[in-house]
């Protein structure tokens, strides 16, 4: 027998033990419906994608695929509102306590470009847009409006994305200059967002 049909062996005779040993978990997790219900979508988006339940990895291309899908999960027009006393929660620099930087937000992606619209409350505090870059789970804004006088193009990030359904959420994680107003909330897709 070739190592390669023994390796084949143990890795079926070593997942249907997972799958004993993990039964009484499902089964508890199952007796939830609302739980019960999202198991489901999360097998149907795997055989959706051409995966099987019992997939643990994807080819290189299916990863490609997959982080090109993702990005269009960004596309249309998310919102948010939040107050100041959330914003420092979210840990604002103290440059950024600012009017312009708490209220109602708007953030709209169109095949790579971005703008977002907020509360104009004084010099730099309109539009902003330009484009930006997604890796994976990172994405990286390059603002590049010119709001006030002497500003060149910003970079923002990168930041940790993730959208599911219509939310869609942004985590801090690169050195960078990062607005903290990105952060505070999740955004939620506008109804008139297609």
């Amino acid at each position: 027998m070739s190592a390669r049909h023994q390796d084949h062996r143990r890795s079926t005779r070593d997942l249907a033990g997972l799958r004993a040993a993990v039964q009484p978990v499902y089964r508890e997790l199952e007796s939830n419906p609302s739980t019960k219900a999202f198991i489901g979508e999360i097998v149907a988006m795997r055989q959706a994608t051409g995966g099987t339940p019992d997939a643990a990895s994807c080819s290189a291309s299916q990863q490609a695929r997959g982080v090109a899908v993702s990005a269009t999960e960004l596309q249309g027009t998310w919102q948010v509102t939040f107050n100041r006393s959330e914003l420092k929660a979210a840990g604002a620099y103290p440059d950024e306590d600012l009017p312009g930087n708490y209220g109602h937000f708007t953030f709209t992606f169109d095949r790579g470009h971005f703008l977002q619209v907020g509360p104009r409350a004084g010099p730099g505090s309109g539009p902003a847009s330009g484009t930006f870059v997604v890796n994976g789970d990172q994405i990286t804004f390059h603002r590049s409006d010119h709001a006030y006088p002497g500003s060149d193009t910003e970079i923002w990030g990168p930041y940790r994305w993730s959208a599911y359904r219509d939310t869609l959420t942004f985590k801090k994680s690169g050195p960078g200059p990062m607005p903290t107003g990105l952060v505070v909330k999740a955004w939620r897709r506008s109804a008139d967002s297609g």
